[in-house]
């Protein structure tokens, strides 16, 4: 009698545990918008992300992009965050639904805040340098600068490429602005070019030569 009732028991769990799996299998299929804000609100990071991934992948709008760069950013999923930073701005980058969005989200920021672009240029900027792929950071920090500032992708790139921290890093900078000169209002880039020049070697000279 009591192995009955402990079979019972035991064959009652399993299903509660199977029907539960199915329960949330089917969510993540068929309903990937719920099942993101369940996980995130469990504080199931990869799985929101990648829940987060679904949604995208369904609609293709820019507001679920930016949540899937959000969400990897939230679950340091640096190569989740390249890669769809990289789409963010070669889809959308120059857009005016970017701009507008990015218009609309910097009410009422102040003077020490990141704009929305600063914010994802720097974001995807740094995923990309912290994966390696610096000469992609390199590229992306120029092509994607749109004023140059103490808070735009570039001026980052600038600070990463003192000598004394990542010469090599510099080298790509140069290399990539002279290879895209053709492609960009360089009057836009006096102050980068003033930057990397003021980085001197030991008897004063230039380090890096435009």
């Amino acid at each position: 009698m009591k192995g009955t009732i402990m079979k019972t028991a035991l064959i009652t769990a399993l299903s509660l545990v199977c029907i539960l799996f199915l329960g949330v299998f089917s969510t993540y299929l068929f309903a990937p918008k719920l099942s993101a804000e369940l996980s995130y609100n469990l504080g199931m990071k990869g799985l929101s992300s990648s829940c987060y991934e679904r949604v995208y992948k369904k609609t293709g709008e820019l507001d679920d992009l930016i949540v899937v760069i959000d969400s990897a950013v939230y679950a340091e999923k640096t190569e989740t965050v390249e890669k769809y930073g990289l789409i963010l701005f070669d889809t959308y980058g120059k857009t005016s639904e970017f701009a507008n969005y990015c218009r609309k989200n910097d009410e009422g920021l102040t003077e020490d805040d990141y704009s929305t672009y600063d914010y994802y240029a720097n974001t995807v900027f740094m995923a990309l340098y912290n994966r390696g792929e610096k000469e992609k950071a390199a590229e992306f920090a120029i092509r994607n600068m749109v004023a140059y500032s103490d808070k735009c992708a570039l001026k980052m790139a600038v600070i990463l490429a003192d000598p004394t921290n990542d010469r090599a890093f510099g080298d790509f900078l140069v290399v990539k602005y002279k290879s895209l000169m053709k492609e960009i209002n360089t009057a836009n880039y006096n102050e980068f070019r003033i930057e990397m020049r003021a980085y001197k070697n030991a008897d004063g000279k230039e380090v890096y030569k435009f």
